[in-house]
């Protein structure tokens, strides 16, 4: 048997939700004040990065599906 949650849970759970996070944008000083830019300035060295990795990982499947060949 399932758990069934009613729809006064849900609106409780919510309620709850949104409370704590305005309670906790309260104490932040620069909650809210908009879209910046300032995350995205190290992207390329994170994209450079996780193309290095993929293409190891590649590599490494190959190399492994190769020797399983071999033997």
């Amino acid at each position: 048997m399932s758990p069934q949650i009613s729809l006064t849970e849900c609106k409780v759970t919510s309620f709850l939700c949104w409370f704590k996070i305005n309670m906790v944008s309260a104490y932040i000083s620069k909650a809210g004040t908009g879209f910046s830019w300032k995350p995205f300035r190290s992207l390329g060295r994170f994209v450079k990065l996780s193309l290095t990795s993929a293409i190891t990982l590649c590599l490494d499947l190959w190399y492994t599906t190769v020797v399983i060949m071999m033997v």
